[in-house]
């Protein structure tokens, strides 16, 4: 609900903020995001944390993740 990890094919260096879409079945998801430091040196998957996402797209966050959680897909 407060963020995720984000995959790059190659190394993006440092980016503190960076927009993101994450679609999922119930629509694409849009947010504006704060790209934390690699878990691993040279990994590039980033963590991340939603800095600011509109009504509408943390209403289908919400439910999506509801949804996940009721199909015991995650906490």
């Amino acid at each position: 609900m407060t963020g995720g990890l984000a995959d790059f094919p190659v190394n993006v260096g440092e980016i503190p903020l960076a927009e993101v879409t994450i679609k999922t079945a119930q629509g694409q998801i849009n947010a504006l995001v704060e790209v934390l430091k690699p878990r691993m040196q040279g990994d590039f998957a980033r963590p991340f944390r939603f800095v600011a996402l509109d009504d509408h797209d943390h209403q289908r966050l919400t439910s999506i993740l509801q949804l996940m959680r009721r199909q015991d897909l995650g906490d």
